[in-house]
Protein backbone atom coordinates (compact mmCIF):
# COMPACT_ATOMS: atom_id res chain seq x y z
CA UNK A 1 0.00 0.00 0.00
CA UNK A 2 1.12 4.04 -0.51
CA UNK A 3 0.73 6.33 1.72
CA UNK A 4 0.09 9.54 0.23
CA UNK A 5 0.23 13.15 1.82
CA UNK A 6 -1.77 16.12 0.97
CA UNK A 7 0.43 19.00 0.10
CA UNK A 8 -0.65 22.40 -0.41
CA UNK A 9 -1.18 23.80 -4.05
CA UNK A 10 1.47 25.19 -5.96
CA UNK A 11 2.51 28.69 -3.84
CA UNK A 12 -0.03 31.19 -4.42
CA UNK A 13 0.62 34.58 -5.20
CA UNK A 14 -1.05 37.89 -6.09
CA UNK A 15 1.89 38.54 -8.27
CA UNK A 16 2.47 37.82 -12.01
CA UNK A 17 2.68 33.50 -12.46
CA UNK A 18 6.07 32.33 -12.43
CA UNK A 19 7.65 30.93 -15.10
CA UNK A 20 11.24 29.08 -15.85
CA UNK A 21 11.93 28.39 -12.15
CA UNK A 22 8.58 28.75 -10.65
CA UNK A 23 6.81 27.00 -13.44
CA UNK A 24 9.16 24.25 -12.51
CA UNK A 25 8.49 24.71 -8.93
CA UNK A 26 11.17 22.22 -8.19
CA UNK A 27 9.23 20.90 -5.06
CA UNK A 28 11.72 17.84 -3.75
CA UNK A 29 8.77 16.76 -1.68
CA UNK A 30 9.40 13.23 -1.22
CA UNK A 31 6.33 12.84 0.75
CA UNK A 32 4.84 9.55 -1.32
CA UNK A 33 5.54 6.92 0.72
CA UNK A 34 5.54 2.68 -0.36
CA UNK A 35 4.35 -0.05 1.43
CA UNK A 36 7.66 0.18 3.24
CA UNK A 37 5.80 2.08 6.65
CA UNK A 38 3.22 -0.27 7.01
CA UNK A 39 5.38 -3.41 7.20
CA UNK A 40 2.67 -6.09 5.59
CA UNK A 41 4.39 -8.18 3.13
CA UNK A 42 2.60 -9.66 0.14
CA UNK A 43 3.58 -13.36 -0.08
CA UNK A 44 4.92 -14.71 -3.09
CA UNK A 45 2.31 -16.84 -3.82
CA UNK A 46 -0.48 -14.53 -3.41
CA UNK A 47 -2.23 -13.59 -6.96
CA UNK A 48 -2.42 -10.01 -7.12
CA UNK A 49 -5.82 -8.39 -7.54
CA UNK A 50 -6.21 -5.65 -8.50
CA UNK A 51 -3.56 -2.64 -8.18
CA UNK A 52 -0.16 -3.24 -6.53
CA UNK A 53 -1.06 0.28 -4.32
CA UNK A 54 -3.64 1.12 -2.95
CA UNK A 55 -4.97 4.94 -1.50
CA UNK A 56 -5.22 4.67 1.91
CA UNK A 57 -4.54 8.28 2.98
CA UNK A 58 -8.26 9.20 4.32
CA UNK A 59 -8.13 5.76 6.81
CA UNK A 60 -4.52 6.21 7.60
CA UNK A 61 -4.85 9.12 10.18
CA UNK A 62 -1.94 11.01 8.63
CA UNK A 63 -4.14 13.89 8.44
CA UNK A 64 -1.12 16.32 7.44
CA UNK A 65 -0.84 19.71 5.03
CA UNK A 66 2.30 21.27 4.19
CA UNK A 67 3.08 24.63 4.76
CA UNK A 68 5.33 26.60 1.93
CA UNK A 69 5.18 29.50 3.99
CA UNK A 70 4.32 33.32 3.33
CA UNK A 71 3.26 33.92 0.03
CA UNK A 72 3.98 37.42 -1.70
CA UNK A 73 7.72 37.05 -2.51
CA UNK A 74 9.46 35.02 -4.72
CA UNK A 75 11.89 33.16 -1.50
CA UNK A 76 13.63 30.60 -3.41
CA UNK A 77 13.79 27.95 -0.59
CA UNK A 78 10.50 27.97 -0.33
CA UNK A 79 10.29 26.49 -4.31
CA UNK A 80 12.28 23.35 -3.05
CA UNK A 81 9.52 21.73 -0.58
CA UNK A 82 10.11 19.51 2.37
CA UNK A 83 11.20 15.65 2.77
CA UNK A 84 10.06 12.76 5.25
CA UNK A 85 11.56 10.05 7.60
CA UNK A 86 10.49 6.67 8.19
CA UNK A 87 11.75 5.24 11.68
CA UNK A 88 10.46 3.15 14.72
CA UNK A 89 10.91 6.03 17.05
CA UNK A 90 9.32 4.19 20.40
CA UNK A 91 10.88 0.41 19.31
CA UNK A 92 7.67 -1.53 18.78
CA UNK A 93 8.51 -3.04 15.68
CA UNK A 94 5.97 -0.38 13.72
CA UNK A 95 7.53 2.28 11.35
CA UNK A 96 6.40 5.59 12.24
CA UNK A 97 6.89 8.31 10.34
CA UNK A 98 8.08 12.32 10.57
CA UNK A 99 7.01 14.71 8.35
CA UNK A 100 8.56 18.10 7.51
CA UNK A 101 7.01 21.74 6.93
CA UNK A 102 8.49 24.86 5.65
CA UNK A 103 6.29 27.56 7.16
CA UNK A 104 9.00 29.01 8.67
CA UNK A 105 10.55 29.96 12.29
CA UNK A 106 7.11 31.88 13.06
CA UNK A 107 4.82 29.94 11.56
CA UNK A 108 1.77 28.35 13.44
CA UNK A 109 2.13 25.24 11.66
CA UNK A 110 5.52 22.34 12.69
CA UNK A 111 7.09 19.32 11.51
CA UNK A 112 4.46 16.49 12.85
CA UNK A 113 5.25 12.59 14.37
CA UNK A 114 3.15 10.00 13.19
CA UNK A 115 2.62 6.94 15.32
CA UNK A 116 1.72 4.15 13.54
CA UNK A 117 -0.59 2.11 16.51
CA UNK A 118 -2.07 -0.44 14.02
CA UNK A 119 -0.90 -1.53 10.79
CA UNK A 120 -1.43 1.19 8.23
CA UNK A 121 -3.12 3.61 10.85
CA UNK A 122 -0.90 6.54 12.53
CA UNK A 123 -1.80 8.76 15.69
CA UNK A 124 -0.65 12.12 16.24
CA UNK A 125 2.06 12.09 18.94
CA UNK A 126 4.04 15.33 18.22
CA UNK A 127 2.56 16.60 21.14
CA UNK A 128 5.24 16.36 23.78
CA UNK A 129 7.89 14.81 21.92
CA UNK A 130 10.17 17.59 21.11
CA UNK A 131 9.69 17.36 17.63
CA UNK A 132 6.77 20.43 17.15
CA UNK A 133 9.33 22.05 15.02
CA UNK A 134 8.57 25.22 12.70
CA UNK A 135 11.24 26.78 10.04
CA UNK A 136 12.41 26.54 6.63
CA UNK A 137 13.03 22.47 7.05
CA UNK A 138 14.05 20.55 3.81
CA UNK A 139 15.45 17.25 4.49
CA UNK A 140 16.09 14.66 7.64
CA UNK A 141 18.08 11.55 8.38
CA UNK A 142 17.15 8.53 10.69
CA UNK A 143 19.23 6.70 12.35
CA UNK A 144 21.29 5.56 15.92
CA UNK A 145 23.81 8.16 16.05
CA UNK A 146 24.69 7.02 19.72
CA UNK A 147 24.25 3.62 19.70
CA UNK A 148 22.17 3.34 22.30
CA UNK A 149 19.33 1.19 20.24
CA UNK A 150 17.08 4.24 19.86
CA UNK A 151 17.02 6.41 16.15
CA UNK A 152 17.84 9.91 16.17
CA UNK A 153 17.09 12.77 13.60
CA UNK A 154 19.49 14.48 11.51
CA UNK A 155 17.46 18.08 10.35
CA UNK A 156 18.61 20.18 7.67
CA UNK A 157 16.99 23.62 5.75
CA UNK A 158 17.61 26.62 4.81
CA UNK A 159 18.97 28.74 7.93
CA UNK A 160 18.24 25.63 10.31
CA UNK A 161 20.03 22.84 11.31
CA UNK A 162 19.19 20.27 14.01
CA UNK A 163 20.61 16.77 15.56
CA UNK A 164 17.55 15.80 17.57
CA UNK A 165 18.28 13.25 19.81
CA UNK A 166 15.64 10.39 20.62
CA UNK A 167 15.47 9.66 24.78
CA UNK A 168 13.00 7.33 24.97
CA UNK A 169 9.51 7.43 25.68
CA UNK A 170 8.66 9.32 23.15
CA UNK A 171 10.29 12.05 23.64
CA UNK A 172 13.56 14.13 21.48
CA UNK A 173 16.25 16.87 22.52
CA UNK A 174 17.97 19.45 20.62
CA UNK A 175 21.97 18.28 20.99
CA UNK A 176 22.78 19.99 18.09
CA UNK A 177 25.27 22.65 19.89
CA UNK A 178 26.25 20.24 22.44
CA UNK A 179 27.24 17.80 19.70
CA UNK A 180 29.37 20.06 18.09
CA UNK A 181 27.55 20.31 14.78
CA UNK A 182 26.88 23.56 12.82
CA UNK A 183 25.87 24.06 9.05
CA UNK A 184 25.97 27.68 8.02
CA UNK A 185 24.56 26.55 4.62
CA UNK A 186 21.60 25.62 3.09
CA UNK A 187 21.42 22.26 3.99
CA UNK A 188 18.83 20.33 1.06
CA UNK A 189 19.50 16.78 2.21
CA UNK A 190 21.75 14.28 4.76
CA UNK A 191 22.64 10.67 5.02
CA UNK A 192 23.57 9.30 8.02
CA UNK A 193 27.17 6.86 7.00
CA UNK A 194 29.62 4.95 8.98
CA UNK A 195 32.39 6.35 6.85
CA UNK A 196 35.47 4.26 8.67
CA UNK A 197 33.36 1.20 9.73
CA UNK A 198 34.13 1.53 13.75
CA UNK A 199 30.42 1.15 14.29
CA UNK A 200 29.26 4.42 14.40
CA UNK A 201 27.05 6.73 12.08
CA UNK A 202 28.83 9.51 10.85
CA UNK A 203 26.95 12.40 9.10
CA UNK A 204 26.94 13.62 5.66
CA UNK A 205 25.26 17.09 4.90
CA UNK A 206 23.92 18.22 1.17
CA UNK A 207 24.43 21.76 0.70
CA UNK A 208 22.21 23.53 -2.26
CA UNK A 209 24.08 27.19 -3.05
CA UNK A 210 24.93 30.33 -1.67
CA UNK A 211 21.32 32.19 -1.71
CA UNK A 212 21.22 35.44 -0.93
CA UNK A 213 17.17 36.40 -0.20
CA UNK A 214 17.96 39.83 -0.83
CA UNK A 215 18.74 39.33 -4.49
CA UNK A 216 15.76 39.48 -7.18
CA UNK A 217 15.57 37.52 -10.40
CA UNK A 218 13.28 38.15 -13.74
CA UNK A 219 11.78 35.98 -15.98
CA UNK A 220 13.45 36.36 -20.08
CA UNK A 221 10.30 38.61 -19.81
CA UNK A 222 11.89 40.66 -17.22
CA UNK A 223 8.83 39.45 -15.20
CA UNK A 224 9.54 38.72 -11.42
CA UNK A 225 10.10 35.13 -10.69
CA UNK A 226 12.02 32.52 -8.57
CA UNK A 227 15.93 32.55 -9.09
CA UNK A 228 17.34 29.54 -10.28
CA UNK A 229 20.34 27.52 -9.88
CA UNK A 230 22.61 29.62 -12.05
CA UNK A 231 21.82 32.65 -10.38
CA UNK A 232 24.09 31.37 -7.47
CA UNK A 233 27.30 29.37 -6.75
CA UNK A 234 26.89 25.79 -5.51
CA UNK A 235 28.67 25.29 -2.18
CA UNK A 236 30.46 22.30 -0.55
CA UNK A 237 28.42 19.93 1.52
CA UNK A 238 29.76 18.61 5.19
CA UNK A 239 30.99 15.50 6.70
CA UNK A 240 30.74 14.94 10.59
CA UNK A 241 32.80 12.25 12.48
CA UNK A 242 31.13 10.51 15.13
CA UNK A 243 33.66 10.31 17.95
CA UNK A 244 31.78 7.32 19.38
CA UNK A 245 30.58 8.59 22.35
CA UNK A 246 27.02 8.16 24.53
CA UNK A 247 26.26 11.36 24.70
CA UNK A 248 26.97 12.46 20.74
CA UNK A 249 29.94 14.31 19.50
CA UNK A 250 31.42 15.35 16.17
CA UNK A 251 34.21 16.47 13.99
CA UNK A 252 33.73 18.34 10.99
CA UNK A 253 36.55 16.73 8.60
CA UNK A 254 35.17 17.94 5.26
CA UNK A 255 38.32 19.79 3.98
CA UNK A 256 40.39 17.37 5.26
CA UNK A 257 38.65 14.54 3.98
CA UNK A 258 38.08 15.84 0.36
CA UNK A 259 34.69 16.71 0.57
CA UNK A 260 34.59 20.06 1.29
CA UNK A 261 37.05 21.03 -1.53
CA UNK A 262 34.40 20.88 -4.18
CA UNK A 263 31.42 23.26 -4.93
CA UNK A 264 28.56 22.47 -6.33
CA UNK A 265 24.67 22.78 -6.43
CA UNK A 266 23.99 19.28 -4.32
CA UNK A 267 20.03 18.26 -3.50
CA UNK A 268 20.19 14.25 -3.22
CA UNK A 269 22.74 11.92 -1.47
CA UNK A 270 22.58 8.10 -1.41
CA UNK A 271 25.21 5.67 -0.09
CA UNK A 272 26.38 2.52 -1.56
CA UNK A 273 29.76 0.69 -1.65
CA UNK A 274 29.56 1.63 -5.46
CA UNK A 275 32.71 -0.05 -5.89
CA UNK A 276 32.43 -3.60 -4.06
CA UNK A 277 35.17 -2.91 -1.96
CA UNK A 278 32.92 -3.29 1.09
CA UNK A 279 33.84 0.80 2.18
CA UNK A 280 30.07 2.88 2.18
CA UNK A 281 30.74 5.48 -0.74
CA UNK A 282 28.66 8.64 -1.49
CA UNK A 283 26.59 9.89 -4.31
CA UNK A 284 25.12 13.12 -4.58
CA UNK A 285 23.09 14.41 -7.29
CA UNK A 286 23.80 18.39 -8.71
CA UNK A 287 21.27 20.72 -9.88
CA UNK A 288 22.35 21.94 -13.37
CA UNK A 289 26.26 20.92 -12.52
CA UNK A 290 28.62 17.55 -12.75
CA UNK A 291 27.15 15.26 -10.23
CA UNK A 292 29.58 14.20 -7.66
CA UNK A 293 30.24 9.97 -6.43
CA UNK A 294 32.78 10.19 -3.73
CA UNK A 295 34.58 7.17 -3.29
CA UNK A 296 36.01 6.10 0.09
CA UNK A 297 39.45 5.74 -0.11
CA UNK A 298 39.32 3.45 3.52
CA UNK A 299 41.16 6.01 5.33
CA UNK A 300 38.73 8.69 5.82
CA UNK A 301 39.15 10.19 2.84
CA UNK A 302 37.41 10.28 -0.54
CA UNK A 303 38.01 11.08 -4.21
CA UNK A 304 35.21 12.31 -6.65
CA UNK A 305 35.45 9.45 -9.24
CA UNK A 306 31.93 10.56 -11.52
CA UNK A 307 33.67 11.56 -14.57
CA UNK A 308 35.39 8.69 -14.82
CA UNK A 309 32.93 6.41 -14.15
CA UNK A 310 30.12 7.84 -16.20
CA UNK A 311 27.61 9.20 -14.11
CA UNK A 312 28.88 12.94 -14.01
CA UNK A 313 27.04 13.75 -16.84
CA UNK A 314 24.02 12.60 -18.90
CA UNK A 315 24.90 10.23 -22.36
CA UNK A 316 25.40 13.61 -24.55
CA UNK A 317 28.04 15.08 -22.23
CA UNK A 318 25.05 17.90 -20.24
CA UNK A 319 24.45 18.05 -16.92
CA UNK A 320 21.58 16.88 -15.25
CA UNK A 321 19.04 18.98 -13.62
CA UNK A 322 19.39 16.49 -10.68
CA UNK A 323 16.89 16.83 -7.75
CA UNK A 324 16.80 13.96 -5.76
CA UNK A 325 18.62 10.39 -6.05
CA UNK A 326 17.52 7.25 -5.01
Amino acid sequence: MALRIKTMAAIRTAQPKPSRAGSKVRLVLFLLFIAGCAGNRIEKNQPATGGWFEDITASSGLDFMHDPGPTGRYFMPQSMGSGAACLDFDGDGWLDIYLLSFGGPDAKTTNRLFRQNTPGHFVDATVGSGLALSGHYHGVAAGDLNNDGKPDLLLTGFGTFKLMLNTGNGKFTDATAAAGLNNLSWGSSAALIDLDRDGWLDIFVVNYLDYDPKVDCTSPEGISDFCGPNSFTGTTSKLFRNAGKAVPQFTDISLDSGIGTLRGPGLGVTVADYDGDNWPDLFVSNDGQPNRLWINQRNSTFKDEAVSRGVAFTSIGKAYAGMGIA
